[in-house]
């Protein structure tokens, strides 16, 4: 049975495995590769910020060697240490490197929110008096209803990371959303999904009826736009495929 040589690469500040004669035992080439993967997620984690990488990178390098290096290599040991090390960094990092990134994200959200909801307002000042709030309603009813519409999307986005993050794994730390968008660019992505889906339901090409609310007014009424908007981003992540489910039912494709 072969055993690892666990090396430091002072240069990269990396962990090198090298393998004896014979076979390292599976247990043994798991615990390297979550090593190696705790490894990145430190770099991540600790980028710029050298005088708390070094202490958590011997850290993991000694219990590296603790549970891989000599014939009697410790490696359920190691993997307990692995553990204990990872919740560690968790426990001090999780608080601060999610409020950053709703600060960030919530930053991003109101920059989006202010301009629609601006519009939303300004539209109003525009419209006859009363405005046509049935087919075909006044147009500028439907621009300040849209713009409504996504200043309410941007909230919804911002609560839905919220949401789905209550909780966060140690890879979080180092991608909290998996899909790897920059704020800008979710809700980009999130606001056009919600005007596309708007106008599907303005069209009447679906709906959703719940009592006496009807996603056919989404257009007509602010308190619909409203909802739509917020309910579209906290449902940002599966917002992609309710598009495509509707598309395909619609093209018959």
């Amino acid at each position: 049975m072969g055993y690892f040589i666990v090396e430091v690469d002072e240069a990269k500040r990396d962990l090198v495995f090298r393998g004896t004669t014979g076979a390292p035992t599976a247990d043994e080439n798991n615990l390297v590769t979550e090593i190696e993967q705790t490894l990145r997620g430190l770099r991540t984690i600790y980028e710029n910020r050298d005088a708390e990488f070094v202490p958590r990178f011997k850290g993991l390098e000694q219990l590296a060697k603790a549970g891989l290096v000599g014939p009697q290599a410790q490696t359920a040991l190691g993997r307990r240490m692995l553990a204990e090390f990872r919740a560690d960094v968790l426990q001090r990092e999780a608080g601060p490197r999610k409020n950053r990134y709703m600060a960030t994200l919530g930053m991003a959200c109101a920059k989006a929110a202010l301009p629609a909801f601006l519009v939303g307002v300004l539209a109003r000042f525009m419209m006859s008096e009363p405005p046509r709030t049935t087919p075909p309603l006044d147009p500028w009813l439907m621009v300040s209803n849209a713009g409504f519409l996504l200043a309410a999307c941007a909230a919804g986005v911002w609560v839905s990371f919220g949401a789905r993050k209550a909780q966060i794994t140690f890879d979080d730390l180092s991608q909290l959303e998996g899909d790897s968008l920059y704020p800008a660019s979710r809700l980009a992505f999130a606001g056009i999904l919600t005007l596309a889906l708007a106008l599907i339901f303005h069209s009447g090409a679906a709906q959703v009826s719940i009592g006496q609310f009807t996603t056919a007014n989404v257009l007509a009424s602010r308190v619909a736009a409203g909802i739509v908007g917020f309910l579209c981003g906290f449902s940002e992540q599966v917002l992609a495929k309710a598009i495509a489910a509707q598309a395909s039912r619609i093209l018959g494709v």
